[in-house]
């Protein structure tokens, strides 16, 4: 996971979201992995986790919080879920994982959303 983001290379962040959806599989999560780069006819988040209790985590990965995330656009994946599922949403959570450990305008741009259900991590961040 390191050299994904302390030496970047072409489509580091993708390899970045293989990391980290195997391990919400490691976690004992069934993970399905997101599309690296979505359409306009598929939602596109970056991974699944269904956890044996039923709660869904909808993934999202960055390498870095420098840009903005369209909180929205979020939103939009659990409705399309739910349209694909025909299952309410009440199970469906949010986790954003950055790749450097600075992950302040995040945090505060999830503080400051009418959303709820979204979380950040760093993923960097020693354990």
């Amino acid at each position: 996971m390191n050299e994904c983001l302390t030496e970047p290379f072409t489509d580091s962040g993708l390899a970045l979201q293989d990391i980290v959806n195997q391990i919400g599989r490691r976690l004992g999560f069934v993970v399905s992995d997101g599309r690296y780069r979505g359409t306009a006819t598929h939602i596109g988040f970056d991974g699944l986790w269904r956890s044996p209790n039923g709660h869904t985590l909808i993934i999202e990965v960055k390498t870095t919080d420098a840009y903005r995330i369209k909180l929205d656009r979020l939103i939009s994946y659990r409705r399309a879920l739910e349209s694909e599922t025909a299952k309410p949403d009440e199970g469906v959570s949010f986790l954003i994982i950055v790749g450097r450990e600075d992950t302040g305008d995040l945090e505060a741009q999830i503080r400051g959303s009418r959303w709820h259900g979204i979380s950040g991590l760093s993923a960097s961040t020693p354990c």
